[in-house]
């Protein structure tokens, strides 16, 4: 049985983005206008802009999501802000939010791949440890979750991570 069959008459959704997309265009960017139009447009047009939001995020999607809601803060469109209004929770599961030990080896291996297939190593360069997105990412988001504090419905985040080693890989996410 489906998830959005046990919740019924509440609503599941799931938005799964491409990792694959032109190598010149700023991809991390896209993801997080994806997520945050899709979602919009959606829920206008089921009429569920009034239901609830609990987004489950995983790795890289965690720190679009985070920024999707910024963003949704910042938007002056009404069906753009009422994501972040209607988001209730965030569960995060292994996002990386001050970058990824691993991101060298990542960003090594999208190249070699970007031999054979296009690949886009912005999308990697985000989750470097120094990177000038995800410290922008993570300073917007804690500002908006810390102006939310006192507000009744606000906004309650689960972060999850690996505690133990990978064989052969070692500690993925301090």
């Amino acid at each position: 049985m489906f998830l959005s069959q046990q919740l019924s008459p509440h609503f599941c959704c799931l938005h799964k983005e491409p990792f694959r997309v032109p190598p010149l265009a700023p991809a991390y960017r896209i993801h997080v206008w994806n997520l945050l139009t899709s979602l919009a447009s959606y829920r206008e047009r089921d009429d569920t802009n009034e239901r609830p939001i609990i987004f489950v995020c995983h790795s890289l999607g965690g720190l679009v999501c985070e920024d999707a809601l910024v963003r949704s803060r910042e938007r002056h469109e009404p069906h753009l802000q009422n994501i972040l209004r209607s988001t209730r929770g965030i569960s995060f599961l292994g996002t990386p939010h001050h970058g990824a030990g691993l991101a060298r080896w990542a960003e090594l291996l999208s190249r070699a791949i970007g031999v054979v297939k296009q690949t886009n190593p912005e999308i990697v360069a985000v989750l470097q440890s120094e990177s000038e997105v995800l410290a922008r990412i993570q300073d917007s988001f804690h500002t908006m979750v810390m102006a939310q504090a006192g507000d009744v419905s606000g906004l309650i985040d689960i972060c999850c991570y690996e505690e133990l080693p990978l064989p052969g890989v070692g500690q993925v996410r301090p």
